[in-house]
């Protein structure tokens, strides 16, 4: 990863999708990615898949202390999140701001001074960024996916939503 918009934008739509849970629990080193595979975990998406290999032991240590901080409902500065922050690069700090406040989970992580005006300097563009990330459907999970095959279908077809997703269950089933 880069300290790019773009980079900083992709890491940070990776760790928002990191910092949830996986099948087995908090996600610590990537190999969790083959339980939710098996069990086809909710969270499940490219995105998961990509960071689960991609990442540095950087990366996993802001994911260990995040599920760490969630455990023990911890928030603020006496966090471990807040620790492993002042040994990492300031676009990996960057890239948890816009992770966190996407989930409204950002209140007190403290910020080196030299960091807070270039972050801020560029907030906009980082967010318009991730949502670009996002509209290539990286982000999706199989059952966001399966909602927009649905959706499509019943507005092509016109036919009731109810009767396609029926059609698609036999379909799965037949396929399983």
């Amino acid at each position: 990863m880069t300290d790019s918009v773009e980079g900083v934008a992709l890491l940070a739509v990776c760790y928002t999708a990191m910092f949830n849970y996986s099948s087995v629990g908090p996600r610590v080193d990537g190999s969790e990615i083959y339980e939710d595979l098996e069990v086809e975990h909710p969270t499940l998406s490219l995105v998961t898949m990509f960071a689960s290999a991609a990442f540095d032991e950087f990366d996993w240590a802001i994911v260990r202390a995040r599920g760490e901080d969630e455990r023990r409902e911890r928030r603020g500065l006496e966090t471990e999140l807040s620790r492993v922050l002042v040994e990492v690069d300031p676009y990996r700090v960057e890239a948890v701001l816009h992770a966190l406040a996407a989930g409204g989970s950002w209140e007190g992580l403290p910020v080196p001074a030299d960091l807070a005006l270039p972050v801020m300097e560029r907030w906009e563009l980082v967010e318009a960024a991730m949502d670009r990330w996002r509209a290539l459907g990286i982000s999706a999970t199989r059952e966001d996916v399966e909602q927009l095959f649905i959706d499509a279908s019943a507005e092509v077809s016109g036919r009731p939503r109810d009767e396609i997703y029926d059609e698609f269950l036999d379909a799965m089933e037949a396929v399983a």
